[in-house]
């Protein structure tokens, strides 16, 4: 089992895409969250879009979805013939409605061209925090371990199979159970945010800046709960704002961990 790397960009960066991971088993590819250019970086993988069947969201900012209708369309013309299944936190069920919503009227126009409808639809699933569910052989556990201000539906993934851990925490300020749903993995992804870039950057605002800091993990956050995890190495991505120098934020997070510490690059495997 791998970690994919397929964007790890924050809006609105131009050199990476939106966030997006995936997780490779058993050549098949587990797509978790869909940003900006998802389509695009799963097909420079080199993997085929149309065999992607399970598709999992941490939450629904619109940057962690908003290339998830071009994903159903690509996927479709790509050449899938079946449904696939799609997991995540409410309103998973409302937000996959509206997408293929919008996608219909295209859709009807090559239905009636000869294409199957089947490669467009969807198995829905809403997940709530504690939920474990068992996926092609993979375990994978689901629960919100990150706070992201007043967004209730958020939650964090632990992928599980060949002796190998992988969690991806959703955005957001760790909570404390997050140390207990990462521990002893081999991979723990974060999202961390730079909070005097923030401010410098908002003079005008600066209690703006701080409820937006309060939302996510700092490089001191990001390390201190890594190593209270007894993760082996931690991954770094969707660094915000994103004029933050990348490099500097994983120097700073290793000074609380002494594991591998990786700056994430899109279409990186680990």
């Amino acid at each position: 089992m791998e970690l994919l790397l397929l964007g790890t960009g924050a809006p609105p960066a131009f050199r990476k895409s939106g966030q997006a991971d995936g997780i490779l088993f058993k050549d098949k590819l587990y797509l978790v969250d869909a940003g900006r250019n998802v389509s695009r970086q799963i097909v420079a993988s080199g993997f085929p879009i149309k065999d992607v069947e399970n598709v999992f969201f941490t939450h629904f900012h619109l940057d962690h979805y908003s290339g998830f209708g071009d994903f159903i369309f690509s996927r479709w013309v790509g050449g899938a013939t079946r449904p696939f299944r799609v997991y995540g936190p409410p309103p998973v069920e409302e937000i996959a409605k509206r997408t293929l919503d919008w996608l219909e009227y295209d859709i009807a126009l090559r239905v009636r061209e000869g294409r199957v409808r089947e490669g467009t639809r969807m198995d829905v699933h809403a997940l709530s925090p504690g939920d474990t569910l068992e996926v092609d052989g993979m375990t994978i556990g689901a629960d919100k371990t990150t706070d992201h201000g007043i967004v209730e539906g958020m939650l964090s993934y632990r992928f599980e199979a060949d002796g190998r851990t992988i969690v991806i925490a959703g955005d957001g300020a760790p909570m404390k159970k997050l140390t207990a749903f990462a521990r002893g993995a081999d991979v723990l992804v974060m999202h961390p945010c730079v909070p005097e870039l923030f401010i410098k950057n908002t003079p005008q605002n600066p209690s703006r800046a701080k409820i937006t800091i309060s939302r996510h993990a700092t490089p001191e956050q990001v390390g201190r709960t890594a190593s209270a995890a007894g993760v082996g190495t931690v991954v770094l991505s969707h660094i915000i704002p994103i004029i933050a120098d990348d490099e500097a934020v994983g120097e700073d997070v290793a000074r609380y961990f002494d594991g591998e510490v990786i700056v994430g690059e899109d279409l990186q495997r680990i």
